[in-house]
């Protein structure tokens, strides 16, 4: 007798909650989308460790629509997100986070998952004894509604052979604006008539873990191809725009951070790092403090000793050459406050 292994409810419930919050193919074994109603049932975990872990899909990550050399969009297994505790670095993932760190946007080249489970189509197995088992690829949001129904008390397990339901999801609209809306079928039976064909089924199972393997070298040569094609789609386009866009300042700032900031910005014609930027912020912050000890200072002062102990600049020309450190102006900017005078920086580089 073909052994089923039971799911682990508590594990599926806890996988609902949280769902709240490299492969090799045969055409031959999966079950193709149609638009319009799709009725299926989704048979139990292909082993018993599974089973325990509450799992009995095959969750897959993958990066979409990626450059290749052959100038054709590919798709490539997530490396770091399909097998973490490998320590693998995904090629794919570096040059995203590479370049997301100098300012470009690469949110459709993350990667985005899809779960795989096996099972049995309602109209093949009204036409045969023993249905081909078949590999349903499920959306996120298919898989999280699958999880929410299981963990449902008043659902349940419906991947149990002999007492669970179909479902069927219903598809429509294509492209970006395809959507799939899923409903459990009424009445709990057998996934086909006679227990034979029960076991028969459960003996078909397919290892989902052994169809998405760890990709091999030559696999990896391919995604390391379409993540150095992704690099130098965005270094010519760098090129063809020298001067990035400057985001504001992390952080508020005068118009000195401001400026620095740019300036900085400019030089490295890159997006400045987090460490760059507190340090011109850090400066600007001790700068700042020197600057309130001088306006307090002069602040003490009468109107009469500030425009004696510095040298007023009536002439616009000579005015926008020097920043005025004293009280923290720079070239260009509204008249002191204080004096109601342009006055000189504390070069006194400036004549009356």
């Amino acid at each position: 007798m073909s052994p089923y292994f039971p799911l682990n409810m508590p594990k599926v419930q806890e996988r609902s909650r949280a769902a709240d919050e490299g492969s090799s193919f045969d055409d031959d074994i999966w079950l193709n989308w149609k638009v319009g109603q799709n009725v299926f049932r989704i048979l139990p975990s292909w082993s018993k460790a599974m089973a325990d872990e509450g799992l009995f899909a095959k969750v897959v990550w993958r990066h979409y629509a990626l450059p290749s050399s052959d100038g054709k969009q590919a798709n490539h297994v997530c490396v770091e997100q399909n097998h973490p505790k490998l320590g693998i670095v995904c090629p794919i993932c570096q040059v995203i986070r590479d370049l997301e760190s100098k300012g470009h946007d690469l949110g459709n080249y993350r990667c985005r998952f899809k779960a795989f489970v096996n099972a049995v189509d309602r109209d093949e197995a009204a036409k045969m004894s023993v249905p081909k088992v078949r590999i349903v690829s499920l959306t996120p949001g298919v898989y999280h509604w699958v999880l929410r129904t299981i963990a449902d008390p008043y659902i349940g397990d419906i991947t149990d052979p002999y007492k669970g339901v179909y479902i069927s999801v219903t598809k429509s609209g294509t492209g970006i604006d395809t959507e799939y809306s899923p409903n459990v079928l009424p009445g709990r039976e057998p996934v086909v008539g006679s227990p034979e064909a029960v076991e028969n089924i459960l003996g078909s199972l397919h290892n989902l873990d052994d169809i998405f393997k760890v990709p091999n070298e030559e696999i990896m040569k391919i995604i390391q191809a379409s993540a150095d094609a992704l690099r130098r789609k965005y270094a010519i386009s760098d090129k063809e725009q020298p001067n990035p866009v400057v985001p504001p300042p992390m952080q508020e700032s005068n118009t000195a951070t401001d400026r620095a900031f740019k300036s900085l910005a400019a030089d490295l014609n890159r997006y400045p790092t987090e460490e760059e930027v507190a340090k011109i912020i850090a400066d600007e912050s001790k700068l700042n403090e020197e600057i309130m000890k001088n306006i307090q200072k002069v602040q003490s002062a009468t109107k009469k000793d500030i425009v004696d102990s510095n040298l007023v600049m009536d002439d616009a020309s000579i005015r926008k050459q020097k920043p005025c450190y004293l009280l923290g102006y720079l070239p260009g900017d509204p008249v002191c406050d204080i004096c109601a005078h342009h006055i000189a920086c504390s070069t006194k580089s400036a004549k009356v």
